[in-house]
């Protein structure tokens, strides 16, 4: 379920140095590109499951492209 509140402190950009670098998890890459659709929006109140699944089919997209090359 989308919580948009916890990218604020959770999720690093990549490229970013730090104690905690690891490959992020399928979740956490749909939870970060919601979070920047959100911003994209104006971050809006309510809805934030409209970010979350074009996020999800994005990166879907994403890996499917990535499968064929």
């Amino acid at each position: 379920m989308p919580n948009h509140r916890r990218h604020q402190h959770a999720t690093q950009e990549p490229g970013e140095e730090g104690p905690n670098q690891h490959e992020p998890t399928e979740h956490e890459q749909i939870e970060l590109l919601a979070y920047r659709y959100w911003l994209q929006r104006g971050r809006p109140v309510g809805d934030p499951e409209t970010d979350w699944y074009k996020a999800e089919h994005e990166l879907k997209r994403q890996r499917e492209a990535a499968k064929r090359l």
